[in-house]
């Protein structure tokens, strides 16, 4: 299962890290589904239309949780109701903005997650079902 930071997070890191600019991380990531991965590049094909859109959450520790270099959500993620049919959702990647935005994050969700829907379906992560790995 890939996962792992956009190239423009690890640059931003880098940055910082070494003095180079700040970066502030944001303090809400957008999830965002999709029905092509992205990669660390980007790319991938985000799901559009149907009444889709992407879910906020705080980045805290009550959302997030980590092990080792593993990081998983600790609360079920929602999204809206479809209004119509949405091919098979393949990956999450986590933005800094509700639409558009950078990037931060992205990760293939396991088999079970993996499904396409109907109108009036909603996507629903468990807990602990959306994973992300740092090497």
């Amino acid at each position: 299962m890939a996962s792992g930071k956009s190239n423009y997070l690890s640059q931003k890191v880098l940055d910082a890290e070494f003095g180079i600019a700040a970066f502030t991380f944001p303090s809400t990531i957008h999830l965002a589904l999709f029905t092509v991965a992205p990669s660390a590049a980007g790319g991938g094909t985000e799901v559009s239309g149907s009444g889709y859109a992407r879910v906020a959450v705080t980045a805290n520790a009550t959302n997030w949780s980590r092990s080792a270099q593993t990081v998983s959500n600790v609360n079920q993620i929602l999204f809206n109701a479809f209004t119509g049919a949405v091919s098979t959702v393949v990956a999450v990647a986590a933005f800094d903005a509700s639409t558009g935005g950078n990037m931060l994050w992205f990760a293939d969700l396991p088999a079970p997650n993996q499904k396409s829907f109907s109108a009036n379906d909603q996507a629903v992560y468990p807990a602990s079902s959306i994973t992300v790995t740092e090497a």
